[in-house]
């Protein structure tokens, strides 16, 4: 059975593409050698804050590349999808494949992951997804520009350069170590601590605006619980089983329903500090369990200090450091009550008026279908009286929105939550301070 590969939409020059079911590979990065390789990090901040003088375009560093006497730096232009914990294409594919190489990876849609190594170092403007022809200029350029300095080993498929080695993107996950993985490294300097503060009051006042509309929102939510439950005890009567089985059937039925989901989470995240002992937010994300937020140090700065000032905002708190210190994760648990079952319409039907609803109000969205499975937990019982019981009798759909202004509450309201349930809920800034909401659910449908 071939490995399923998925890619998600290229935003800012980064396309993250996902092989299997676990590993996400990030082509785009942009390479660059650090002039001595000792003060590296230093270095990169240097050329970032060159960058964002020069062009006025903000960089930062997620993957450091350490070979023998080379060390690289990989910037990407703040707000791209290079996301934490993913692996970069072309740091694995140039531990893989030599000290010189080329090589194209064909995608699903027809396009190509390219990267090249020359003399043991990834080349700059070499990482990216581009189209077959694009991909050949590339290939033919770097051959006639290595063609007096030794032979340069070409991987490809055939029908895309003629005598190159086949590869696939399956073939670099045995390749795949801890030291491949991104990690966010934001290039703080006075100047741009100063200019967070200012974003930081700005965000102040947004969630200070947010905190009196929520006080109305509590209310509404309490007089929610209240139908929900009569709604549940009706379920139960109905089915004639016991509720906690049914729940373990169907994973709907004790995940929270689309507006708790959203009003708990958004009221948890808009109560996280915009900075903690000068610590700046970089994100939070929040789950039908716990709400996490992580912060980068600023110049001066302890995990000691974060710390204490962490568990003052906050008792029970979970705090975790980077290995480098220079990021700190706070997480606390959340609880929210079941949502219940609803009745099962068309898939078709369900989808199609999710994505009229979105586009309707001129929103972003993505849409894929993956296999369905039932709750954590549930097992089959020893005799089964119908094939429900034995395997999911519904389809499921996974939506993302990404990087929208307006808060969960708000974007949700009027929807039809039928159907409809949200994984996670996240917040962070763009590229000029400003706060963005980015949604994950799932859709249920037969």
């Amino acid at each position: 059975m071939a490995t399923t590969v998925l890619i998600f939409k290229t935003v800012k020059g980064v396309t993250p593409i996902k092989v299997g079911r676990r590993r996400t590979f990030v082509s785009g990065l942009d390479w660059q050698v650090l002039p001595s390789g000792h003060n590296y990090k230093d270095e990169a901040r240097k050329i970032a804050r060159n960058e964002l003088e020069r062009t006025g375009v903000a960089l930062d560093v997620v993957h450091l590349r350490r070979h023998e006497n080379v060390v690289q730096a990989a910037f990407i232009r703040r707000g791209g999808r290079a996301r934490k914990g993913t692996v970069s294409l072309a740091a694995v594919a140039a531990d893989m494949l030599g000290a010189n190489f080329v090589a194209a990876f064909e995608l699903p849609d027809g396009r190509y992951a390219l990267t090249s190594c020359v003399d043991e170092v990834i080349v700059p403007g070499m990482d990216r997804v581009c189209e077959p022809q694009e991909a050949i200029d590339k290939i033919q350029e770097l051959s006639n520009s290595r063609s007096s300095q030794g032979e340069l080993q070409v991987y490809a498929p055939d029908t895309l350069w003629p005598g190159g080695e086949p590869i696939d993107l399956e073939d670099l996950l045995a390749g795949v170590k801890r030291r491949h993985r991104l990690r966010q490294r934001p290039t703080f300097s006075q100047s741009s601590v100063r200019t967070w503060a200012v974003w930081a009051v700005l965000a102040a006042l947004v969630i200070s605006a947010w905190l009196l509309w929520d006080r109305h929102q509590r209310k509404l939510a309490s007089e929610l619980a209240a139908k929900q439950a009569k709604e549940l005890e009706h379920l139960r009567q109905q089915s004639g089983q016991n509720l906690h089985d049914l729940s373990l059937l169907r994973p709907w039925t004790s995940q929270p329903s689309l507006e708790t989901f959203s009003q708990v989470c958004t009221r948890s995240i808009s109560k996280v500090p915009v900075t903690l002992d000068g610590w700046v937010l970089l994100n939070a994300q929040c789950s039908a369990y716990s709400t996490s937020a992580t912060y980068a140090r600023t110049e001066g700065r302890t995990v000691l200090g974060f710390a204490s000032t962490a568990r003052a905002w906050r008792e029970a708190l979970n705090v975790q450091f980077s290995s480098d210190g220079d990021l700190g994760t706070i997480e606390w648990p959340v609880v929210m009550s079941p949502g219940g079952d609803e009745g099962l319409d068309q898939m078709d039907n369900r989808t199609r008026h999710f994505m009229s609803w979105w586009q309707s109000q001129l929103v972003p969205f993505e849409v894929t279908s993956t296999n369905s499975a039932f709750a954590p937990g549930y097992q089959p019982p020893p005799v089964s009286s119908g094939q429900q019981e034995l395997r999911p009798d519904w389809k499921t759909a996974r939506w993302t929105i990404d990087g929208v202004p307006r808060n969960p509450t708000q974007l949700l309201e009027g929807i039809n939550p039928d159907g409809l349930r949200l994984q996670e809920i996240e917040l962070d800034f763009d590229a000029q301070g400003q706060l963005k909401w980015s949604l994950k659910g799932e859709i249920y449908g037969q």
